[in-house]
């Protein structure tokens, strides 16, 4: 069984799973390298998670940290031990969008997805609840982060609240980031 760091995109998860599996000695598996190098991302860069799905079962085992976005889609939940989503907030996320560019389409539909907790909720979903915690990047640096990741897999840390829904209506941003 593996173990899986997900979350939006820009919200560190790449920079915790290489700590982490440097720290703990462990093989990360980038699920969307994985799809790339199998041929399965389209033009518009979206991925065949079904048929990426048996390509990441074959090399999540024990001693394997598989992170990517895409992992509550692709893995099975008898393949993962623990899963960690870090979350960053929205105000947070729209200057590492800025920074790489995005269309303020894509960046909206991402935002809106950290908002809502899609791939938090997702996780839960596939993998069960009480297989996955959440941490909260926003304003951590990245050790702090994997530090927190590595005890929310090895169970010591509950993890974190996040509610970025109610932080974004009470500071009155709701058309900000779901203007489309």
């Amino acid at each position: 069984m593996s173990l899986v760091v997900t979350g939006s995109p820009g919200v560190g998860k790449h920079t915790v799973a290489e700590a982490l599996g440097r720290e703990a000695g462990l093989d990360v598996i980038d699920a969307n390298g994985v799809a790339s190098r199998a041929g399965l991302v389209g033009e518009r860069g979206e991925v065949d998670v079904a048929r990426l799905a048996p390509e990441l079962e074959g090399l999540a085992s024990e001693g394997t940290l598989v992170v990517g976005h895409l992992a509550p889609y692709a893995l099975p939940a008898a393949a993962v031990a623990a899963a960690v989503v870090i979350r960053r907030s929205p105000y947070e996320l729209e200057g590492v969008y800025a920074g790489r560019r995005y269309p303020r389409e894509k960046a909206l539909d991402n935002l809106g997805a950290e908002i809502l907790g899609v791939i938090a909720a997702d996780a839960v979903w596939a993998f069960g609840g009480a297989a996955v915690r959440q941490v909260d990047a926003t304003g951590r640096g990245p050790a702090e982060a994997a530090a927190l990741a590595r005890r929310a897999l090895e169970g010591t840390y509950a993890g974190d609240e996040v509610d970025w829904l109610a932080e974004v209506g009470a500071r009155g941003d709701v058309r900000r980031f779901f203007e489309h």
